[in-house]
């Protein structure tokens, strides 16, 4: 495999893990809002056609809660020690994403950030997911 190959299935892999839908269901879509990208990048990072910048791995690291170094080289260990899956937490929201203003993305990135940290529990993502849903509606 070459380098872009293997980046694509660590991405594949951190995405799974955090709870992104699988490829077909959206995923392209949901990405590209997540990262502020459109979806025919993130197509060609998920079929290893080419590579995001350095700078966007290493945000796409940290908002998916996994180890820098193994998602740019695969060394090491996909999660931190002692890391809890990030998924379980903000999957409620990732379902409003693709729909949401930018303020609601901006929110979920913070809140995101946030529990990756621990600092937040089931009932904080309860009360931003109804935010953002409230962010959503029609006027």
């Amino acid at each position: 495999m070459n380098s872009k190959q293997l980046f694509s299935h660590r991405l594949s892999q951190a995405l799974t893990h955090y709870g992104v839908p699988e490829k077909g269901r959206g995923r392209a879509n949901q990405i590209a809002s997540m990262f502020g990208v459109t979806a025919n990048a993130v197509r060609k990072w998920l079929e290893a056609e080419s590579l995001p910048e350095t700078w966007r791995i290493i945000d796409i690291a940290n908002v998916l809660g996994v180890r820098t170094e193994w998602l740019l080289s695969g060394q090491g260990r996909m999660l931190p020690d002692g890391s809890e899956p990030l998924g379980e937490m903000v999957q409620p929201m990732l379902s409003l994403l693709a729909s949401s203003s930018e303020e609601a993305r901006k929110l979920f990135f913070l809140v995101a950030e946030k529990e990756r940290r621990g600092e937040l529990n089931g009932r904080h993502i309860t009360a931003v997911v109804n935010l953002i849903e409230k962010f959503t509606e029609a006027p």
